[in-house]
C-alpha cells in the first residue's frame, strides 16, 4: 500500500462564489462548508469559475463555460458543489427560482456513476437526484414528469439518448442549469440531433465538462464553444478562415516562416477570445495528492508469421488499387483496419487475407499446412486448443502481455495487484480472455455487449478488496470514459487509437482520486508497423490540442505532418521490420529534438514485469514517458 507523499491542508476559509463581485446590498453566495472543506484548492477555483460564468459575472452576454480539466481532477465534485449551492442559496441576483430544476446529461454508462457521486459527496439526506436511464419509454416519460412536477428531485441525471427522445417534456420543467458531461460528444460543428435536443431545452446557463476539449481538429473545439456560448466565435465559415485553417497550416512540417507567424498570431487571438469561459488544469495538479505514475511506451517486434502476412497484404491487389485510382475513404479504412488487427494477432485477419496467402505464410514460417492455427471462426476465445491459440511466435504484443501478466501475478511481492487491459477490438479481448482462462487468472469484462445497468456493478466488484478477479478487460469505446477503476494500479493499453483523446481517456481510468498504489501504464505498439504511424499522428493531434489548451510550449512539439497525401498514404502502407523504433528514427531523420525522453531504456528498466517482457525477446525499444512535473524537476 502506497502512502500519499504529501498531506495537504485544504483551505478551511469560507468559499464565497461572488466574493469578487459583491455590491452594496447583494448577498454573499457561500458554498456549504460540508462540501467546501473537502474541496482541494484547484476544485475551489473551479467552482468559483463556473459560478462566475453562468451568472454572467465574467461576461454579461455569455453564460456558458467549459471546465476542461484533465481526467481525474474531480470535475464531478466541482459541479456538485455548484449545483448544491445554487439549489440552496439565493444567487444575489434574485434568481433563486430559476434553479428549481437542474439537468445533468451524460453517456448512459455514466448515469449510475453520477448517482454514486451525489451520494458520496452529499448523502441521500441532502440531495435526492432522479436517475433516468435503462428503462422503457413509458417509464422514462413518467420519471421526467415526476422531475417536472415534484420538488423531491430538483436534480435530473439522464443520458443523451433519453434526452433526445423526451426533449419537450424535459424542457417543460424549465431547467435553470444544464450540465453536459463528456461534452466532446458535441463536437460536430455542423450540428446534430443531440445538439438540437439540448438547444431545445432553452437553458442559456450551460456547463460543459470534458477532459479532451480538442480531439482531432479545431472545428470540434468550435462546436463546443459555440454550444456553450452561441455566437462567441461567429459563424463556422469565418472561424475556419480566421482560425482553424491558419493555425493548423502553421503546424504542418512544410509550413513557411510567414505561415507559422500568422498561425501563432491567430492562436493568441483565439485564446484571448475564449479564455474567460474555459478553465483547464492538467493532471500535474494531482501529483500532490496521488501516488506516482509511470508510463512506458513498449515497442514489440512483429513475429515472423505476422511479418509474412503483413507483407502479403501490402502486395495484394486491394492495397495496390489504393495507389492507382481507388482511394475511397471506405477502402482505405478497411485496409488500415486489417493491418491494425494483424498487429494484434494473425487470428484476427484470417477472413481478410486470401487463403492462399495464409497457407504460403504458414509454410514460410514453418507451420506446414496448419491453417487451423490462425483460423478465427467466430473470433471467440475458446475456438481453438490452448496450444494452437497461444503458440509462440504468433503475436509479439500478446507474448509481451503474457510476460507482463505472468510476472505481476506469479512473481510480484504484492499479490493484491490488479490490471486493466484495454483494446479497441473485442476479438482482441477474446484472445486475452482465453489467455487468462488458460493461466487461471480470474477476470471481469466490459465491452459494447455489456448491459448498461450491469456496468457499475462490474466496476464496484473489481474495485472491491474482496473480489477475486485480478484482470479487467475493457473496450476503449464502450468503457474508456468516466469509469473509476482504482482497484487496479496497472493498465496495459494493447493497441493505439487514431484519436489521442481515446487513449488518454482509457489510461486515466486508474490514476485518479482513491488510488492508493503507485501506478504503472504500459502502451504497446508493434514496431515499424501501422501502429507507429498512428502514434506519430497522435503527436500531431496533440499539437493542435495544445494550441487551445495552452498546456505545453508548442515550440517543443514535433511536427510529423497533418494530411494523408498520396505520398503519406504510401508511407502508411509500409512495414519497417528492421527498425528498433520507427518513431525514434523519424524524429532523428528530420533533425528534430530527440532528447533524453526518447532514448531506449529497455536495458535498464526498473520495473520487474517490464524487465521480464524485455527478456522474452519481443521488445525492441522502451521509452519512459516523462510527465510535466518530472520534466520541470529536471530543468
Amino acid at each position: 500500500m502506497y502512502e500519499i507523499r504529501k498531506r495537504v491542508d485544504f483551505d478551511q476559509e469560507a468559499l464565497i462564489l461572488n466574493a469578487n463581485h459583491l455590491a452594496s446590498g447583494s448577498t454573499p453566495v457561500m458554498v456549504d462548508p460540508y462540501l467546501a472543506t473537502k474541496l482541494r484548492p484547484h476544485q475551489r477555483e473551479g467552482v468559483q469559475f463556473m459560478y462566475e460564468c453562468i451568472m454572467g459575472l465574467r461576461s454579461p452576454a455569455f453564460t456558458g463555460c467549459l471546465l476542461a480539466d484533465e481526467m481525474g481532477l474531480g470535475k464531478t465534485v466541482q459541479v456538485l458543489a455548484l449545483i448544491w449551492t445554487l439549489l440552496q442559496q439565493s444567487s444575489g441576483h434574485k434568481s433563486r427560482a430559476s434553479f428549481k430544476h437542474i439537468v445533468v446529461v451524460c453517456p448512459s454508462s455514466l448515469v449510475e456513476n453520477w448517482g454514486n457521486e451525489v451520494r458520496k459527496w452529499l448523502g441521500i439526506e441532502r440531495l435526492k437526484a432522479l436517475l433516468v436511464h435503462a428503462c422503457s419509454p413509458k417509464e422514462a416519460e413518467q420519471r421526467f414528469l415526476d422531475f417536472k412536477n415534484s420538488k423531491m428531485h430538483p436534480l435530473l441525471i439522464t443520458s443523451y439518448e433519453l434526452l433526445r427522445r423526451h426533449q419537450e417534456l424535459i424542457a417543460s420543467a424549465k431547467p435553470g442549469l444544464l450540465v453536459c458531461d463528456e461534452a466532446h460528444r458535441l463536437k460536430n460543428s455542423a450540428g446534430n440531433k443531440t445538439i438540437n435536443a439540448l438547444l431545445a431545452l432553452n437553458c442559456p446557463r450551460r456547463v460543459l465538462l470534458t477532459g479532451t476539449p480538442v480531439q482531432n481538429d479545431l472545428n470540434e473545439f468550435y462546436a463546443m464553444v459555440d454550444f456553450a456560448n452561441p455566437n462567441l466565435l461567429g459563424p463556422l465559415p469565418a472561424f475556419k478562415r480566421l482560425y482553424s485553417e491558419p493555425i493548423e497550416l502553421s503546424r504542418d512540417r512544410d509550413a513557411s516562416d510567414e505561415q507559422k507567424q500568422i498561425g501563432q498570431a491567430r492562436f493568441l487571438e483565439l485564446q484571448g477570445r475564449t479564455k474567460f469561459c474555459i478553465l483547464r488544469r492538467t493532471a500535474v495538479v494531482n501529483s500532490g495528492y496521488l501516488p506516482p505514475k509511470k508510463e512506458y511506451l513498449v515497442f514489440c517486434r512483429l513475429q515472423p508469421l505476422q511479418i509474412s502476412l503483413y507483407e502479403a497484404f501490402l502486395r495484394s491487389q486491394f492495397v495496390t488499387r489504393l495507389f492507382l485510382s481507388d482511394t475511397s475513404t471506405a477502402n482505405v479504412l478497411t485496409a488500415i483496419s486489417v493491418l491494425r488487427k494483424l498487429c494484434n494477432h494473425p487470428r484476427l485477419v484470417s477472413d481478410d487475407v486470401p487463403k492462399r496467402d495464409l497457407e504460403n505464410s504458414l509454410k514460410q514460417c514453418g507451420y506446414g499446412e496448419g491453417l487451423e492455427l490462425i483460423k478465427a471462426h467466430d473470433g471467440s476465445a475458446n475456438q481453438l486448443s490452448t496450444y494452437t491459440q497461444y503458440a509462440k511466435y504468433l503475436s509479439g504484443k500478446l507474448d509481451c502481455l503474457c510476460a507482463l501478466l505472468s510476472t505481476i501475478f506469479e512473481r510480484s511481492s504484492d499479490q493484491t495487484e490488479k490490471v486493466v487491459v484495454v483494446s479497441n477490438f473485442t476479438k482482441t479481448l477474446n484472445l486475452v480472455q482465453g489467455l487468462c482462462d488458460h493461466k487461471g487468472w480470474k477476470w471481469l469484462r466490459l465491452d459494447g455487449g455489456t448491459l448498461v445497468g450491469e456496468r457499475q456493478r462490474l466496476v464496484d466488484r473489481f474495485n472491491s478488496a474482496f473480489g477475486g478477479e485480478r484482470v479487467f478487460l475493457l473496450s476503449s469505446k464502450a468503457g474508456g470514459m468516466g469509469l473509476n477503476l482504482i482497484g487496479a494500479n496497472r493498465l496495459i493499453l494493447f493497441d493505439p487509437d487514431w484519436n489521442p483523446a481515446t487513449d488518454a481517456q482509457a489510461m486515466a481510468r486508474i490514476w485518479r482520486d482513491g488510488q492508493r498504489k503507485a501506478v504503472i501504464i504500459y502502451r504497446l505498439f508493434s514496431t515499424g508497423s501501422i501502429e507507429e504511424k498512428i502514434y506519430q499522428r497522435q503527436l500531431v493531434k496533440g499539437e493542435i490540442a495544445a494550441t487551445v489548451e495552452d498546456s505545453v510550449d508548442s515550440k517543443n512539439k514535433n511536427n510529423c505532418g497533418r494530411y494523408f497525401s498520396r505520398d503519406e498514404l504510401r508511407e502508411l502502407f509500409t512495414l519497417n521490420s528492421e527498425t528498433h523504433c520507427d518513431t525514434f528514427d523519424l524524429l532523428s531523420r528530420r533533425e528534430l529534438s530527440v532528447d533524453e525522453q526518447w532514448q531506449d531504456c529497455s536495458v535498464d528498466v526498473d520495473d520487474l514485469a517490464l524487465k521480464e517482457a524485455v527478456g522474452c525477446g519481443v521488445v525492441s525499444f522502451v521509452q519512459r514517458k516523462l510527465h510535466t512535473l518530472e520534466v520541470q524537476e529536471k530543468m
